[in-house]
């Protein structure tokens, strides 16, 4: 069924440590020309924000003032992508003035995968056939929400349009093989968008 597939869309959000530790009032007054935002609340702490423009989309960072100065890059297309993204926001933090300022730890934090089938689904015979996987409730909801045994810590959300949006995976592999699971297992339940 993946031949039946529209182009696959990732979301990566990834995390690295920044040492040494920051401070988070003149970071922003040396990010200013960047549209850097501070903030700060109970909950989170500091938190230093900036959206940069790369070809096709809008990445969003942030500093968090934790134990360690933590980096979070929010929208990168794929793995090498973020990681690039990463370096390249450290080496503009150090010619912003930030001497010495280095990353470490880097990890995927989650990534988040869109595609669409060129077709409608049965959802309540999807439902009906795997019952112990799948949670639809479509009063409240409109997806079915399936987790599969094989990739427990991921959840794939499916909507009777054919949308696909698989979410907590760790790799592109995991997306790739979550991917080929659903679509394996949707095979026969697609529908004609006039019936």
């Amino acid at each position: 069924m993946n031949d039946g597939l529209t182009q696959l869309r990732m979301r990566i959000t990834c995390s690295s440590t920044i040492s040494p530790k920051i401070n988070f009032e003149e970071a922003a007054k040396k990010t200013m020309r960047w549209q850097s935002k501070l903030m700060q609340d109970d909950k989170h702490g500091k938190r230093l924000l900036w959206k940069k423009k790369v070809p096709g989309d809008t990445l969003v960072f942030m500093l968090l003032d934790q134990k360690e100065t933590k980096l979070v890059c929010i929208g990168a297309k794929t793995e090498k992508d973020s990681k690039t993204y990463s370096r390249e926001l450290t080496n503009q933090l150090r010619q912003a003035g930030m001497v010495g300022v280095q990353s470490s730890v880097f990890r995927i934090v989650e990534i988040v995968a869109e595609t669409k089938l060129k077709h409608n689904l049965a959802l309540e015979q999807f439902w009906t056939r795997y019952p112990t996987h799948c949670r639809y409730e479509p009063e409240l909801f409109p997806a079915l929400i399936y987790k599969s045994s094989e990739h427990r810590k991921m959840t794939v959300l499916i909507f009777s349009t054919g949308r696909i949006v698989i979410k907590g995976a760790k790799s592109e592999k995991e997306i790739k093989d979550a991917l080929k699971d659903v679509t394996d297992r949707l095979s026969g339940f697609e529908v004609n968008a006039g019936s």
